[in-house]
């Protein structure tokens, strides 16, 4: 571990000195944070001495952003991503030590307010967060907490996710959008290349169980619990912001409502999560949710009304499908197909939640740990029933199992 050093004092500050910044503070992350975390944790090195390792990093971040005129999105975001890893560290640990929330910006002079700044500059939370930790994590090795393999292959699992799940959005839009017709040949092929993608993702939280020659699991439950930690909760300028949750993944979002399972009280979840998001995410929610939704295209088509598949009886229901031609009969299984999917991924999504966060958290509160991040609820401080209810709804959405009733 090596103190970082801060380059000259340049005037004036140009582009190039910010970027140079950013390349040093991240390879200083990747050589120095996941010894510190270990030697804190082992009782090597003390907060203040963790603290006075930080401190040269915000300083010349201060400098630089004093003597440049920041307006770059990009680079706002990417200033904050070493920085986010280094803040929220220190703050896990002043918060294991049953400090108050927010100890660490206390600690580090000058660190709150230019997350402050750099957050709105870089219309993104002033912190890190599951763009910094993931989506934009993208070199190799990648950032991380601790350098152990298993957070690298979280990372992957986070990012690969994502693009799995873009391309089954880009997939459906077209349809939803009316791009592309349901009377087309194009339809199933589309909405069987979305199921696909997202069996793949099912296929992904099941990794996390799969053990290698040496019996040694993807990722270990006790390792997970603890990594969370990593990511408390903490108040900046009075506004407190939670960490990075691989759950906020916007695409994800965006595809329950063209898939057409989400329902009133998953929308104001979705509504609570907005402001963790940047500023053109936000922007696709608020389209996905204006757009009509798959389930409502292809009831379209069938010339019925949401509260006609609501009301119709079974038989009826059964008797009308079968009028209907052989491309609308196949594009309605495959949507079936395509709901079923997303059923069973989130299925194992909750194994995965109560595997590795309810029982192994569970478990180690009674042995007295003291942990940053409470096992009894998620990243966003949202408790775990609530996400299992809005699981279910892709599972047993009341619609759209009526309109299944028709593939008998």
């Amino acid at each position: 571990m090596h103190q970082f050093e801060p380059s000259e004092p340049i005037q004036p500050v140009g582009s190039q000195d910010i970027y140079s910044f950013i390349d040093r503070s991240k390879q200083w992350v990747l050589d120095n944070l996941p010894l510190m975390n270990g030697d804190v944790q082992a009782g090597i090195l003390s907060l203040q001495e963790m603290a006075c390792l930080i401190q040269p990093l915000v300083t010349e971040a201060q400098y630089l952003l004093a003597n440049y005129e920041l307006e770059d999105l990009w680079m706002a975001r990417m200033l904050i991503q070493p920085l986010g890893f280094l803040i929220s560290s220190l703050e896990k640990h002043y918060q294991e030590r049953q400090h108050t929330a927010g100890t660490a910006l206390r600690h580090l002079k000058g660190a709150e307010d230019l997350l402050f700044q750099l957050g709105k500059v870089a219309n993104h939370p002033p912190r890190d967060s599951h763009y910094t930790n993931y989506l934009w994590n993208v070199v190799a090795p990648p950032l991380t907490y601790t350098g152990d393999p298993q957070e690298v292959f979280f990372v992957r699992s986070v990012t690969r996710t994502n693009e799995l799940h873009e391309d089954s959005y880009n997939a459906l839009l077209s349809i939803c959008k009316g791009e592309l017709s349901t009377e087309s040949d194009d339809v199933c092929d589309a909405i069987k290349h979305a199921t696909k993608n997202i069996l793949a993702v099912r296929d992904i939280y099941r990794s996390f169980f799969h053990k290698d020659e040496k019996g040694v699991r993807n990722m270990d439950f006790d390792f997970f619990v603890q990594l969370r930690t990593f990511k408390p909760p903490f108040p900046i300028k009075g506004i407190n912001w939670t960490g990075a949750n691989a759950g906020n993944l916007a695409v994800q979002m965006c595809l329950d409502y063209l898939i057409g399972t989400v329902m009133a009280e998953h929308s104001d979840f979705i509504d609570t999560r907005l402001r963790l998001l940047v500023g053109e995410d936000q922007a696709a929610i608020q389209a996905a949710k204006q757009q009509p939704s798959l389930l409502d295209r292809l009831l379209k088509r069938l010339r019925l009304t949401h509260d006609e598949v609501q009301h119709w009886d079974d038989e009826k229901m059964i008797h009308y499908f079968h009028q209907q031609d052989f491309g609308l009969q196949h594009a309605i299984t495959a949507y079936g197909e395509l709901v079923k999917a997303a059923g069973e991924m989130s299925a194992i999504h909750w194994s995965l939640i109560q595997n590795y966060i309810v029982r192994p958290g569970k478990r180690l509160a009674t042995e007295g740990s003291r942990l940053a991040v409470s096992p009894e609820i998620g990243l966003t401080n949202t408790p775990h029933e609530k996400i299992k209810q809005i699981m279910e709804m892709r599972r047993n959405h009341p619609k759209i199992n009526r309109l299944l009733i028709l593939l008998g």
